[in-house]
């Protein structure tokens, strides 16, 4: 037994293994300074760097006693990367020799928890920087990087769970917030800050509004902000803001007149100002806006009227820049004396209110000559009227009346140089006077201008072709006299379209149900019938035959476009599909129809059928297959 109080010795060592070489100098401990990188994730994979003295090549690292891969720099450095873990918080780093001479760090690298942002207070803010916000959210670190778009705020760490910014200037946007823990850990918040602009004013609806009375104007443009103030001409007035586009506002009245700017501030401090974006309007004057009449003879005096707005009791008035007696009627209307003016042109007419506002309307009416008739064409025209004339010359008024012969002729005012007139009938032929005759009173007269002619009867010298179908179409030229008369041409007594120029006529015959030979009439409006008696013969038209249809077949919903191959196909004629007429058919030639086929039943084999305009038709029994598989 050994008492307590003695110390015990230890036991001699065992001597050392022989050895054939002398033994090495005696190395000094590895020592660790610091870490380089001090952080990290739990995930792992931090490259770290150890900085310290006495390391050895083939030494061995410890991260919270687990070893891991490290790699050596030289005596002062190792590298490694950590190892993933599933618990936060602070470990070991151990340095161990090949010599088994160890250091450790207690507590020298930390796992991390990822940083969790929950939001940015407040969440918008001026493009002009300046705003102070708070960042919300958990396992905030120290000397982390905060980025809004491009800015890089400044930070202020408050905790894990706040970091306080201050945002400088930046373009106005809506950005992310992103975090970035010194162990490289980031975060973001899509879209979370928006950086507001400076309003813009479009346009201020109404943009004038009278000195005495408030207006209500709206304010159209982008950006307008909740607590947004409006000032026009630098006095704040009432405003109401409806969205971030419009502004309703109330101009109160003012004691001057002219344009004033008009800005608008937002909570924010931004703001926005429209030069003469308001104008309060000057008293209403009174206002000249037409003379009634608009026209007056020369040399004559006249009473006429000035029509306008804001005439006032005791007004003065100035004809051609001298003073006319006048008479005030209302606020709208004045009457007053023209003087008989010599001159011919435009007159200024000005008002004068007692309060001496003035207004002068330049060419108020016109002092006209008497009208100038210089040409009527044609000159001549049938005893029986109703030739259209043209008149030309100068100075026709718009009620200007016209009279042929000493009779009232119908007549249209087309420019102050043009009259047109519809010659009236006349018992006797030969040259008559023609008269213009304006509003005033003042005419003019050609003697002898226009000339009534007897009675003239067209004249037929031949006419081909001499036959055609009873379908009708033929196109048909007639040679004669006094064709260029003719207003009614009939064949068989049907009445047809038809053109004359010079010596011919042409005219398309009608379609007839009989054969045979009719007679051609030509009439006039002079009212004489020209009849050529059995001088077109109709011939009888062959039925219609239908010799294949391509495709034979198509989808039941319609549409396809089927091509008839026939004879005898008219002008006019129409296809019919199971007895029912279809929209869309043409005939290009006499032996070649086109048509586009209707809906019809799936399976179905359907009739096809051409008929002529005379009712003659062909049938082609079920010649058509609504094929559902071209559905």
């Amino acid at each position: 037994m050994v008492e307590d109080d003695e110390t015990v010795a230890d036991p001699e060592p065992e001597p050392p293994p022989p050895s054939s070489h002398a033994p090495g100098p005696i190395l000094p401990p590895p020592a660790i300074a610091k870490l380089r990188t001090v952080a990290g994730p739990l995930r792992g994979g931090t490259h770290v760097v150890v900085e310290g003295s006495g390391f050895v090549d083939g030494c061995e690292v410890k991260l919270d006693r687990v070893p891991v891969k490290a790699s050596f720099l030289g005596p002062t450095e190792l590298s490694f990367a950590t190892l993933p873990r599933n618990v936060p918080g602070p470990v070991d780093v151990d340095v161990i020799n090949p010599d088994g001479q160890r250091t450790l760090l207690l507590r020298a690298y930390e796992y991390c928890m990822p940083p969790v942002l929950t939001g940015i207070e407040p969440d918008h803010g001026p493009e002009t920087g300046g705003t102070r916000a708070t960042l919300l959210g958990t396992d905030l670190r120290a000397e982390a990087e905060v980025r809004i778009g491009a800015s890089r705020p400044r930070v202020d760490y408050r905790g894990p769970t706040r970091i306080d910014l201050e945002l400088g200037a930046h373009p106005a946007g809506t950005y992310d917030v992103e975090l970035v823990n010194p162990d490289g850990q980031e975060v973001r918040i899509e879209g979370a800050f928006r950086y507001d602009g400076r309003p813009r004013i479009a346009q201020v609806v109404p943009d004038h509004g009278p000195l005495t009375a408030t207006t209500r104007i709206a304010i159209d443009g982008e950006g307008f902000r909740a607590g947004c103030v409006v000032y026009l001409g630098g006095a704040r007035i009432p405003s109401e803001l409806e969205s971030s586009t419009r502004i309703v506002a109330t101009a109160l009245p003012r004691e001057s007149h002219g344009p004033l700017p008009l800005r608008v501030s937002n909570a924010d401090g931004l703001d926005v100002e429209l030069s003469a974006a308001f104008r309060y309007d000057p008293p209403a004057g009174p206002r000249v806006t037409s003379m009634s009449p608009g026209r007056v003879p020369c040399g004559r005096e006249l009473t006429a009227f000035i029509v306008g707005e804001a005439f006032a009791d005791g007004c003065s008035v100035r004809v051609g820049g001298a003073p006319a007696p006048a008479r005030f009627v209302s606020a709208v209307q004045i009457e007053v004396s023209l003087p008989a003016l010599d001159r011919i042109g435009w007159v200024d007419v000005e008002v004068t209110n007692p309060d001496m506002q003035a207004h002068r309307l330049e060419a108020a009416y016109e002092l006209q000559g008497p009208p100038q008739l210089a040409t009527i064409l044609p000159r001549e025209g049938s005893a029986v009227g109703g030739d259209l004339v043209t008149l030309n010359g100068l100075g026709f008024d718009r009620r200007c009346e016209v009279s042929i012969g000493g009779f009232p002729a119908k007549s249209t005012w087309e420019a102050e140089t043009t009259v047109r007139a519809v010659a009236p009938p006349r018992a006797l032929a030969g040259a008559v006077d023609v008269v213009v005759t304006n509003p005033d009173g003042q005419s003019a007269a050609l003697e002898s201008a226009f000339t009534y002619v007897a009675r003239r009867a067209a004249v037929i010298t031949g006419i081909e072709p001499r036959t055609g179908p009873t379908t009708g179409g033929t196109g048909v030229l007639v040679r004669g006299e006094h064709l260029d008369v003719v207003t009614d041409v009939r064949v068989g007594g049907e009445r047809a379209g038809f053109k004359s120029r010079g010596g011919e006529l042409a005219f398309v015959t009608p379609p007839r149900a009989q054969e045979g030979a009719v007679d051609v009439e030509l009439r006039t409006r002079d009212g004489a019938i020209t009849v050529h008696k059995n001088s077109f013969h109709y011939a009888p038209v062959a039925p219609p035959a239908i010799r294949s249809l391509t495709p034979n077949r198509g989808g039941p919903g319609g549409g396809t476009e089927v091509t008839i191959v026939g004879e005898h196909f008219a002008p006019g004629a129409s296809v019919l599909v199971d007895g029912e007429r279809v929209a869309v058919a043409k005939v290009r030639d006499a032996s070649t129809i086109v048509f586009t086929t209707p809906p019809g039943e799936a399976g179905a084999m359907a009739d096809v059928a051409v008929r002529s305009p005379t009712g003659q038709q062909a049938v082609v029994k079920r010649a058509f297959l609504y094929d559902p598989r071209y559905a």
